[in-house]
């Protein structure tokens, strides 16, 4: 072995030689070769090398023979394969001795060897090999029990690098998240990345697209904890304040819910949770209001007579945040205007000397209607004492007729507030209000005033997708008006007298279970006239329903109707006695069928606007443009209680108006299924059949029919003529009722229209269920 005194001077040499120092370089022989003959003495060789393990990259190098310390072992040796052709050979002392010098090493038979190495650890970004060390039979190199060799010679474990080359992207999956929630089926995610690993050794990895990643990748979220969770309460998003200031309170609703497995929620009643109910409402706006001017009511006017002046006064007052209304000093509010504490009124003329007192006083002749604009129009002319629904951009014209007052006396005020002309809204001093152009903040109550007559006109505006722009009350009644909402400072302590208006109207409202705000009274009422989706489609609906030998009788007739679907309203005008009265019919009834009604009586009045249009354009054609037929109104779903009003509306239609072309009878066919407007209640149309079950308590049969003279309507059942009593009614529209069905009314009921000109018969079957 060289000196270490000498070593080669290199980088590789001084880390190799350093590396002898700290561990064993020694020699490794390889396997022995196959003997050189196949009987006889032969020869074989093997390799042998000194190495040393280097432990910084686990690898095997390879050394100058006189590193390693030791003898070095033989690289050949004599072998015998025993004799040929199967002859026993002369004994030769010589070659004996020369064979037995040669085999001097047979003693020991079995012997370590390494033999190749093991697969990679990896098949890409590096991985390692190991050395396999085999126990061998020298002679026979077939494997032996590794009990035969000794264990003191067993050679080192030798490992070598393999497959260093970067590995191709694949997708590395993290670790599944918690789930989300402990029942009613949460969520579970994960991490799922496309990488490159360029060094296993290195740790050193790259990341790429999705895209750069060929397998379908990894899902990265998935459901867990699938199964029911116990009741609990469930909060509501708070409502907003009840007041802007001074304190007020918000609510919310706490329901008792459980989760289910498939991630719905199932209302049950709170005794099903066991846990304390979350609070439902707390204080909110605990801050001062600003100071404000609080109002008094008007004077009397100065005088008793003629032209006076009315005065109010006005006090500057702070609510605090506890709630409770201070006075403070007046310059702490804005300047008031003059026009707010004093204001002309008008009464009575004064008697002449030689001439008696006039009893009369100013009267303003106001018109009792509600107006809902459907088209735009750029201008609109309304007269006060009504109420109007109309489009935002509309110009408005309001104009105040009154007798035994001057014009310039006239005075506007909206919602209480005294109005003066600006650019955008005109007091005209004869006695008209102009709006120019309407947008949300001129929706509201307009107040004419002329002496102590005093007259209001509401203003309230449609949205998008046909929609009242501000929340519509309820048909029901004042239990379900908007929550949370108490009247301002302003409304609590200023009111307001009206003998003459709509708020007299309103108190009589309220008398009869109306809603309390006459402003309004009649949104729901509206709203639901807008959801009727247009005229058109009712017109040409009821056309298809027609007969086909009536429809086609004259092109000219046909050219005719549909000329009249041109001519549909811009705005729908009707009494506000009729809206009353509807109102008045859904308080009278059941609470489960007060939805359904209302929607028939809503209906049937969109049929009674349109056909009040098309009469009133017909008085102002052409006797030429009158030889259409009329249009059919399909009346929408009847109700028994409320047949009445169809039928006086249908004989009106007959006896006003304009003298129309003759026309045979003819039944509407209607094409929906039989109704069930309860448990026990049926209506139906004729066309279809009845099925009786045994809650069955009334049913009734529709028969409409359109003719000119106006057809009469007569009933059979099974070719007989029907027989009306206290259980089988002839209703005034012509329907017919049975009320109790048993098996004995099963049969076939036909409807009889006939006229002058001609006659019309549909069938309906009634059968046990």
């Amino acid at each position: 072995m060289a000196p270490l005194s000498t070593p080669v001077v290199s980088c590789l040499g001084l880390l190799i030689l350093s590396s002898c120092l700290l561990a064993d370089c020694r020699f490794i022989p390889e396997a022995w070769s196959a003997c050189t003959v196949t009987c006889g003495v032969g020869t074989q060789v093997r390799i042998v090398r000194c190495q040393v393990l280097l432990s910084f990259s686990q690898s095997v190098a390879d050394l100058p023979a006189d590193e390693c310390e030791g003898p070095k072992p033989a690289s050949q040796r004599t072998c015998y394969a025993g004799p040929c052709n199967g002859e026993i050979p002369e004994f030769n002392p010589d070659e004996a001795a020369g064979l037995f010098g040669g085999l001097q090493d047979l003693d020991e038979l079995y012997d370590w060897e390494y033999e190749g190495f093991t697969k990679c650890s990896e098949s890409c970004g590096g991985g390692v090999q190991e050395a396999v060390v085999s126990c061998l039979n020298k002679q026979t190199r077939e494997p032996a029990d590794e009990n035969l060799c000794v264990t003191s010679r067993r050679p080192p474990q030798l490992l070598k690098s393999c497959n260093l080359d970067p590995c191709p992207a694949r997708w590395e999956i993290g670790k599944w998240s918690p789930c989300s929630l402990t029942c009613g089926v949460g969520l579970q995610t994960r991490d799922v990345f496309c990488s490159h690993l360029l060094s296993r050794e290195m740790n050193e990895t790259v990341i790429l697209a999705d895209e750069l990643c060929h397998q379908p990748k990894p899902s990265t979220v998935q459901a867990c904890n699938r199964f029911n969770c116990p009741p609990a309460w469930y909060p509501a998003q708070w409502q907003p304040c009840s007041r802007t200031c001074g304190g007020g309170i918000q609510k919310r609703e706490v329901l008792c819910k459980q989760r289910m497995a498939d991630g719905s929620f199932l209302e049950l009643p709170e005794t099903f949770c066991s846990a304390l109910k979350l609070v439902t409402q707390q204080a909110c706006k605990k801050d001062d209001c600003p100071s404000e001017w609080l109002l008094s009511d008007w004077t009397e006017c100065s005088t008793s007579c003629g032209e006076g002046t009315q005065t109010r006064s006005a006090i500057c007052r702070k609510v605090l945040k506890t709630g409770v209304s201070t006075i403070v000093n007046s310059s702490l509010c804005p300047p008031l205007p003059f026009s707010s504490s004093i204001r002309p009124c008008m009464l009575a003329p004064c008697a002449r000397p030689g001439r008696p007192s006039p009893k009369a006083s100013p009267h303003i002749a106001a018109a009792r209607k509600v107006y809902v604009q459907t088209r735009r129009q750029r201008r609109l002319h309304f007269v006060v004492g009504g109420f109007a629904y109309l489009l935002p951009k509309t110009a408005v014209v309001l104009r105040c007729p009154t007798r035994r007052v001057r014009k310039p006396l006239i005075t506007w005020e909206k919602d209480g507030q005294h109005l003066v002309s600006s650019a955008h809204v005109t007091v005209a001093p004869l006695g008209y209000l102009k709006i120019h152009r309407l947008q949300p903040s001129d929706a509201g109550i307009y107040t004419c005033s002329a002496g102590p007559a005093r007259e209001q006109f509401v203003i309230k505006l449609i949205g998008a997708n046909s929609k009242l722009v501000a929340r519509p009350l309820s048909l029901h009644g004042d239990d379900e008006a908007l929550p949370g909402r108490k009247a301002s400072p302003k409304e609590a302590l200023q009111t307001h007298k009206h003998h003459n208006g709509i708020s007299a109207n309103g108190s009589k409202a309220e008398k009869r279970g109306l809603a309390a705000d006459p402003g309004s009274r009649y949104d729901d009422i509206v709203a639901r006239l807008l959801e009727q989706g247009g005229w058109p489609g009712e017109l040409l609906a009821s056309r298809e329903v027609q007969d086909s030998t009536e429809r086609n009788t004259s092109s000219e007739e046909d050219a005719n109707a549909e000329q009249a679907l041109l001519h549909l309203p811009f705005t729908m005008v009707t009494e506000q006695k009729r809206l009353d009265d509807i109102l008045r019919n859904l308080s009278q009834q059941p609470e489960e069928l007060r939805d359904l009604y209302g929607k028939h009586l809503v209906a049937q009045l969109a049929q009674e606007i349109f056909r009040s249009h098309m009469e009133h354009r017909d008085m102002f054609l052409k006797p030429s443009e009158q030889r259409g037929p009329p249009v059919a109104i399909p009346p929408h779903k009847h109700v028994s209680g409320f047949s009445s009003s169809l039928r006086a509306s249908s004989s009106a239609e007959a006896g006003g108006g304009p003298r129309r072309p003759h026309r045979k009878p003819t039944i509407l066919r209607k094409i929906s299924a039989a109704q069930q407007l309860s448990a026990s209640e049926v209506v139906t149309h004729l066309g279809q059949t009845v099925a009786l079950a045994s809650g069955t308590l009334s049913v009734l049969l529709h028969c409409e029919a359109i003719g000119n003279p106006r057809p009469t309507i007569s009933w059979a059942r099974n070719g007989e003529e029907v027989q009306f009593g206290d259980r089988i009614i002839l209703q005034p529209d012509d329907s017919l009722q049975i009320l109790a069905p048993v098996e004995a009314d099963v049969g076939f009921y036909t409807c009889n229209a006939t006229n002058a000109l001609g006659y019309d018969s549909v069938s309906i079957a009634v059968t046990l269920a």
